[in-house]
């Protein structure tokens, strides 16, 4: 009866939901039900909330900066300190923010890593900025290149570490990831709860965070 099910599903996600979860999830689910059609967007906080309020999507996939939309959590990704191998602080296991507040910092756009934006904010601090950049990649990519040091999702992190080194702050800072859905749209299509469905029960049966 699965294989007699079709539909479209629109997701919006994070670059790191894209990469790290989404293809495996997708994969498995295309098995059960290989006839829904699944149109999958990559964006920013910011680019998810528009694309809901254009109903773009049905779904995102991120983490929850306002109220407009209705949030289920998912699981939480820790963030890390990331550096290049070499730096100085490498040496350290767990970090304290303060001992980070005079390194040369590339600082991710509150649209893609609004967390980090709140940790300096909660505990007073001023980072010493060298760089304001987008792209997660290119922050991974500048890190490697020692041009400084950044907080990231450890969820970032998991595939090509070398170059890098990833320490935990002393301080317990996570990212919420969770559903974002508009509930006056597309919630009873029976395509997207499926897909919802499925994606809780991977993430419950699949402890890779």
């Amino acid at each position: 009866m699965n294989r007699l099910e079709t539909g479209e599903i629109r997701i919006g996600a994070y670059s790191s939901i894209t990469i790290n979860l989404l293809p495996k999830i997708l994969g498995e689910f295309k098995k059960l039900y290989p006839f829904i059609t699944i149109h999958l967007y990559e964006g920013n906080a910011t680019e998810l909330d528009r694309w809901l309020e254009e109903d773009k999507i049905d779904f995102g996939i991120g983490t929850s900066h306002n109220e407009k939309w209705e949030f289920e959590l998912l699981f939480e990704n820790q963030i890390v300190i990331v550096m290049n191998n070499a730096h100085q602080l490498s040496k350290i296991n767990r970090i304290n923010l303060k001992e980070i507040e005079s390194e040369e910092f590339i600082l991710p756009y509150t649209n893609s890593h609004l967390e980090v934006h709140q940790i300096f904010k909660k505990e007073q601090m001023q980072p010493n900025i060298a760089y304001r950049v987008k792209g997660d990649e290119t922050i991974i990519s500048m890190v490697r290149q020692n041009l400084g040091i950044s907080l990231l999702a450890e969820l970032l992190l998991k595939n090509d570490t070398s170059g890098l080194a990833i320490r935990p702050l002393e301080e317990d800072v996570s990212r919420k990831i969770g559903y974002l859905i508009h509930t006056k749209k597309h919630l009873q299509t029976p395509a997207i709860l499926k897909m919802l469905d499925f994606i809780k029960e991977w993430m419950n049966n699949n402890k890779c965070l």
